[in-house]
This record gives structure tokens, sequence and C-alpha cells, in this order.
């Protein structure tokens, strides 16, 4: 996954959604999301649980999408994972921290 605030929501791949229980293809809502080929339409699913970098959401809303082979990255972790948490990215140090905001 990359942290990519440019993201309004979380992208998976479709295998990773089919792992994990759900079928994408059954998806009752479909948003449009801009690629590096134009638009295209993915579906959205609400996963119970979504973990990442030792950090919990609930029912977060995920896209489920294939990102180009080429990628270095097979999702990306979007504002709607990140706004639950204070961010702080410190270059210089090479240091990630999820802070709750409590």
């Amino acid at each position: 996954m990359a942290l990519d605030t440019g993201a309004t929501l979380t992208v998976i791949p479709l295998e990773t959604a089919q792992a994990i229980g759900y079928d994408p293809a059954q998806a009752m809502k479909r948003m449009e999301m801009v690629t590096a080929s134009g638009l295209e339409l993915a579906p959205q699913l609400t996963v119970r649980i979504a973990r990442c970098l030792g950090q919990t959401v609930r029912h977060l809303d995920v896209l489920c999408h294939d990102l180009p082979a080429q990628s270095p990255v097979k999702g990306l972790l979007g504002l709607n994972f990140l706004r639950h948490f204070n961010v702080h990215l410190n270059f210089l140090h090479k240091r990630l921290e999820f802070r709750s905001p409590n």
C-alpha cells in the first residue's frame, strides 16, 4: 500500500477483496476514479475491519481496482483511512507515525 493523500478512498486489488470474503462483482455501488488511462468505474465496498501499519479502522469504504502491473504497490491508503489519526511523516528520520487523536 502507498500512502496517498490525493486519494479520497482507500483502494485495494480485486483479488484482495475476494481473499477476505467480498465479491466486488456484487457491489451495489460503483464510483468513478481517475487513473492514468482516464476515468474508470470501480466497485465500492465497505469492509468490516481494515488493518494497515499497525492501525485499525472499522467500516471502511474501499474501491476495488487493480493498479497497473508495473506499479510498485498494489493499493492506496486513502484519506478515509488516514483521517482517523494524526499522521506524522518525518522524511529526515524516515519515520511515519500514526497517533490517536485522543
